[in-house]
C-alpha cells in the first residue's frame, strides 16, 4: 500500500513558497487588496454598528437598538458569507494546481472556471454531509439523555444528574471524533476532484483507506506550524508598534477596532499592517491546503501513467 510522509507534507505548503516565489508574490498582492478592503470594512461600517451594539447591552436593554444595530450587521455579513463562497473555491482549486500541475502557475494559479466550481459543488457536498452527522449527533444525545432520566428516575436526583452528565460528555466526545474521522477521510476531496474533473467526496473515503491516524498526524503538524506563525506574526506586529514614525497600535486596531482612527487618513502604520497580515494569509493558504494535495499526489503518482479512469475507476 502505497504511503506518504507526515512531515514533507506538513511542509508542502512552506516549499511551495520557497520555489514559486513569483506566485507567493502574486498571493500577496490578492491578500493585501482583501486585507485593505476588509479593514475598510470594519473601521467604516462593522466597527459602529457593533459599538452601539455594545452601548446598548451595557446600560438598560433596549431589545428595538440591539435588533437595529443587528439589522445593520446584517447585510455585512452577508457581504462577508458570499465572499467566502467564492474566496475558498478558488484557493483550493490553486493549491491544487500549484502541486499537481506546477507548471501552470499564470496568475499565481489563480483561476476562475470549471476547476474552481467543482470545489464550490464539493464544499457544499461536504458542508451538508458534515452538517447531517452533527444533527445526528446532537439527537442521539438528546435520545440518550431522555432514556437516562427515565432510567434514573429513582436513583435520587444527585444520582441521576451525575450520570445525565457523563452519558452527555461520552456524546459530545463520540460526536466530536466522529467529525474528525470523517473530515480526515474525505481530506483528500479537493485534490481528487481537481484531478479527475468531476466532484467526488466519496473516492476520498477508499484513498483514505487505513490512513487515518497518518492524516489527523500531519493535520495536528500543520496546527503547529500555524500556531508558530501566528505567534511570530503577532510578536512582530507588537515590535512594529513600537515604532513611533508608524503612528498606530496594530494590536489595539486588530482586537478592538476604532472607527475615529480613520479620521486622519490612511497612515503609514496602516499600510504596514496591511502588508504584514496580507504576507502573513499568503503564508497560511498554501500551509493549510497543500497538504491534502502532497498526500494525493505521493499516494497516486506510482499510478500516474495509467489514466485517470483506470486509476479510479
Amino acid at each position: 500500500m502505497a504511503s506518504f510522509s507526515v512531515s514533507d507534507a506538513a511542509f508542502a505548503g512552506f516549499k511551495l513558497v520557497r520555489e514559486r516565489p513569483k506566485a507567493f508574490g502574486v498571493w500577496v498582492a490578492v491578500n493585501c487588496v482583501i486585507s485593505v478592503g476588509f479593514s475598510l470594512l470594519t473601521f467604516t461600517q462593522m466597527a459602529p454598528a457593533l459599538a452601539a451594539l455594545q452601548t446598548t447591552g451595557a446600560s438598560k436593554p433596549d431589545p428595538t437598538a440591539s435588533l437595529r444595530a443587528l439589522g445593520h450587521l446584517a447585510p455585512l455579513y452577508g457581504l462577508m458569507m458570499l465572499f467566502t463562497l467564492a474566496f475558498y473555491p478558488v484557493v483550493y482549486a490553486a493549491m491544487d494546481r500549484a502541486v499537481l500541475k506546477p507548471e501552470d502557475d499564470r496568475f499565481g494559479y489563480l483561476r476562475f472556471g470549471g476547476d474552481e466550481l467543482r470545489q464550490f459543488l464539493l464544499m457544499l457536498l461536504y458542508v451538508v454531509i458534515m452538517f447531517g452527522i452533527y444533527i445526528a449527533g446532537i439527537l442521539v444525545f438528546v435520545l440518550i439523555a431522555a432514556m437516562t432520566g427515565v432510567a434514573t428516575a429513582g436513583a435520587g436526583q444527585g444520582g441521576g444528574a451525575i450520570l445525565a452528565a457523563l452519558v452527555g460528555m461520552l456524546d459530545f466526545f463520540a460526536v466530536f471524533g466522529g467529525l474528525i474521522f470523517v473530515a480526515a477521510r474525505f481530506s483528500l476531496a479537493s485534490p481528487l476532484t481537481f484531478d479527475k474533473q468531476q466532484v467526488d467526496l466519496f473516492g476520498s473515503w477508499r484513498l483514505t483507506k487505513g490512513r487515518v491516524w497518518p492524516l489527523i498526524g500531519t493535520a495536528l503538524l500543520v496546527l503547529v506550524l500555524t500556531i508558530i506563525l501566528y505567534l511570530v506574526t503577532m510578536v512582530l506586529i507588537g515590535a512594529l508598534s513600537l515604532i513611533p514614525g508608524l503612528k498606530s497600535n496594530f494590536l489595539q486596531m486588530y482586537i478592538r477596532p476604532d472607527p475615529s482612527v480613520l479620521a486622519g487618513g490612511v497612515t503609514p502604520g496602516m499600510v504596514v499592517s496591511w502588508l504584514v497580515m496580507a504576507v502573513m494569509n499568503s503564508f497560511l493558504i498554501p500551509l493549510w491546503l497543500t497538504p491534502p494535495a502532497a498526500i494525493y499526489r505521493s499516494l497516486t503518482d506510482g499510478a500516474r501513467s495509467k489514466t485517470v479512469a483506470e486509476v479510479f475507476g
